[in-house]
């Protein structure tokens, strides 16, 4: 039986209905297809029976009974001839053991994370975070868009999917990431290379020799990732390749392989390509290879006694900068002495100038390895404080908050908060800047540790002298009634020029009034005719307000001016949702 004629049929019959039955009668493309029909019915009566229905419906007044008569009759007779069976012999479908236990996400988690994984733009990278922490990747239903993520244009999330999940659907996954390869591709077929390699290193090898042969760029520095201490004189050729790349992840393997050949080949690097194996250094543990470093560090410093021509400079300072970093990864009496030598030297260093190159750069680094560096370097770098030159005197606080009592701390750098510049015999501007390079450095500090007032707290007292919100909304423990007090009065007094500094600090030490100020505040910048981006900034901090407050905020709704009420809303809605 010829099924075409009555394939339109059925499609007519769904449009149909969804246009509604009203929309039937008389209608002139089904009206089109009673010709073939009753042509078709000559043969097969059933046909006739459908072209007597259609014709019902295009000639019938109320079409809603022949049309439902229509597609009963065609979806029974189509029903009759479709296939159930395929020809041929029934093998069964080859499976493969992911090797963990799957699990059924709900809509609520599947739905963002499918978008997260499969779309762009910001704010994707902590939905996908969440779902490795939940384990939510167990669904099998993600493993594909999974694997499409190694695409994703924005790096840390296709590192994500490939470090800390890909990994976990074990030998299951090679096919498809085999089938997916590209050797000429580019960083997305280099996560995949690494991958089959981390999952099957030997099955992957023969992709891995051929990707170093006639591979991209990035694949193959992927692949000169993959060698091993077995592949040495691979590595040792790779050393040599024309793309910086390819020999950086060459040396990075040779550093972790102990031969002669390869700590050879390190220690020749140091004079020829040392760009290119700087970052191998950190990882190799060879004394011989450090010894060598050490000691071209340590010429290439005598190189820049005295006043070297601007061509010394920017030979050996570079140079002397990149062994410093490799040193800040090794514990050795030695190369502190290096460190310390170079930051006494700090007031003829930092007049030294080359073409790209200055004697500034090798100070910093150096105070920056001290910062992070051993316990004597810390102690000698807060000692110094005094006369630090001012670009690293926050480095000298941080050093200090390290390793001296707090009431040394507070003692020795409150000053700069409380004295005048003729207390402490400098010059305004001189005060100004180690003020604000002092405030940075308590920035930091209160962002690595325990809140700074807690160990002394004299520095509330300071912090309200110069007036620093940001400080205290970060130093401040909450409900100090001081700080409140003093917030509240601020506030009145400098409401209109500082009131969202002012009020960030109201929120974070908790101060009552916090919500009547935002509100006040969002009344005047209606007044004023201010931006409305403005008030929306100070609304985003009611998510920073403590569930606590909601009835308050509740009550304020109808304060809030109307073009900006909707906002609000949203705003205590989104504090609602989130409160446990």
């Amino acid at each position: 039986m010829s099924l075409p004629i009555l394939d339109s049929v059925a499609e007519e019959m769904r449009r149909l209905a969804l246009a509604g039955a009203s929309v039937a009668p008389g209608d002139f493309r089904l009206k089109k297809l009673l010709p073939a029909l009753e042509q078709a019915g000559a043969k097969a009566p059933v046909f006739a029976k459908v072209h007597d229905a259609a014709k019902a419906v295009v000639e019938s007044k109320d079409a809603a009974g022949p049309l439902l008569d229509l597609t009963t009759l065609v979806n029974a007779i189509r029903y009759t001839q479709g296939a159930t069976t395929v020809a041929g012999e029934l093998t069964p479908i080859a499976i493969t053991d992911l090797g963990l236990a799957s699990k059924q996400s709900s809509a609520r988690t599947l739905k963002p994370l499918l978008e997260a994984l499969t779309s762009t733009g910001s704010g994707r990278l902590e939905h996908v975070n969440d779902a490795i922490a939940s384990g939510a990747f167990h669904d099998l239903r993600l493993v594909g868009p999974a694997l499409g993520a190694l695409n994703d244009p924005w790096g840390e999330i296709a590192d994500a999917i490939a470090d800390k999940v890909l990994p976990n659907y074990g030998s299951a996954i090679l096919p498809l990431l085999k089938a997916q390869l590209d050797l000429k591709g580019k960083t997305p077929d280099a996560r995949r290379l690494r991958l089959l390699h981390k999952l099957d290193p030997s099955g992957a090898r023969p992709l891995v020799l051929q990707a170093l042969d006639d591979g991209g760029k990035e694949v193959k520095i992927a692949a000169a990732e993959c060698l091993g201490k077995e592949d040495l004189p691979l590595l040792l050729e790779q050393a040599k390749a024309k793309a910086p790349a390819v020999r950086t992840a060459a040396y990075r393997a040779l550093a972790t392989v102990d031969s002669p050949e390869a700590r050879a080949a390190l220690i020749e690097s140091l004079d020829k390509d040392y760009d290119a194996s700087s970052s191998a250094f950190s990882d190799c543990k060879s004394p011989e290879v450090f010894d060598a470093a050490f000691s071209r560090a340590v010429e290439a410093y005598n190189n820049l006694d005295g006043k070297p021509d601007p061509e010394i400079i920017d030979s050996q300072g570079p140079r002397l900068q990149k062994l410093l970093e490799l040193f800040e990864y090794h514990d050795n009496s030695r190369t502190d002495d290096l460190i310390e030598a170079i930051f006494d030297d700090a007031p003829r260093l930092e007049k030294l100038q080359g073409k790209n190159f200055f004697g500034s750069h090798l100070v910093r680094r150096a105070v920056q390895i001290m910062n992070n560096g051993s316990g004597p370097l810390v102690v000698r770098l807060a000692a110094a404080y005094a006369t630090i030159p001012l670009p690293y005197f926050s480095h000298s606080v941080i050093a200090a908050i390290r390793v001296w009592k707090p009431i040394k701390v507070y003692k020795t750098f409150s000053p700069y908060l409380l004295s005048s510049a003729t207390q402490l015999k400098i010059s305004a501007k001189e005060l100004g800047a180690r003020r604000k390079a002092l405030t940075d450095a308590l920035c930091t500090y209160s962002r690595e540790r325990e809140k700074l007032s807690e160990a002394d707290p004299r520095w509330v007292d300071a912090l309200l002298n110069v007036q620093e919100y940001y400080l205290l909304q970060l130093l401040v423990t909450p409900g100090n009634v001081k700080v409140i007090a003093w917030l509240d009065m601020q506030f009145a007094k400098h409401g209109k020029d500082h009131g969202q500094q002012i009020i960030r600090a109201m929120i974070a030490v908790r101060s009552p009034a916090a919500v009547a100020a935002l509100v006040d505040t969002l009344q005047k910048n209606i007044k004023s005719g201010a931006h409305h981006y403005h008030s929306q900034s100070l609304m985003d901090d009611i998510q920073r307000m403590p569930s606590a407050w909601l009835p308050q905020l509740e009550a304020a709704v109808p304060h809030v001016p109307e073009p900006l009420c909707n906002y609000f809303v949203k705003q205590v809605e989104s504090l609602r949702q989130s409160s446990p």
